[in-house]
């Protein structure tokens, strides 16, 4: 368990789990304080599923080089979670999404995972529909889409 600030993180090594979550509980010594416990609903994914949202891209970025206002243009480039290839992560999925995350379903890019630890994805001279705020990147495999995603923030070059 490592603290930062009012952030803790728990790395768990690959296990079969016990349960279908974690219960989280205050420690102080050889004291446990349950009362103030949280579980947590840990899924086990299975190359039946779409990606889990630990092979999201770790990071997406974008700078547009349509001088046109209101059109985007350029190559978006993604830093990749380790591991995803070998989890059975196929491709990456670009898409305009709202301010929510929501993908607008006008334009959507895609490349395929090449083995290393990053992706570019050019995007062609593309007309941004109304709500379009940002680009978000999710990892595919043969069974869908994955729910994580990296996003970018649009700044429309004029």
């Amino acid at each position: 368990l490592v603290q930062s600030g009012e952030y803790a993180s728990f790395h768990l090594n690959s296990t079969k789990p016990p349960a279908d979550g974690l219960e989280i509980v205050s420690v102080h010594g050889e004291s446990e304080f349950p009362e103030g416990g949280v579980f947590v609903k840990v899924p086990d994914f299975d190359r039946g599923m779409p990606p889990s949202p630990a092979y999201a891209p770790v990071s997406l970025s974008f700078v547009d080089m349509d001088p046109a206002a209101g059109k985007i243009s350029g190559v978006a480039s993604l830093s990749l979670a380790r591991g995803a290839e070998a989890a059975g992560v196929s491709a990456y999925r670009l898409d305009l999404a709202d301010a929510d995350g929501r993908p607008m379903g006008a334009s959507s890019w895609r490349a395929s995972a090449n083995g290393t630890n990053a992706v570019a994805i050019p995007i062609p001279s593309t007309e941004l529909p109304a709500g379009a705020v940002q680009l978000i990147a999710r990892a595919q495999s043969s069974v869908g889409l994955g729910q994580g995603f990296a996003a970018t923030r649009l700044v429309d070059t004029v």
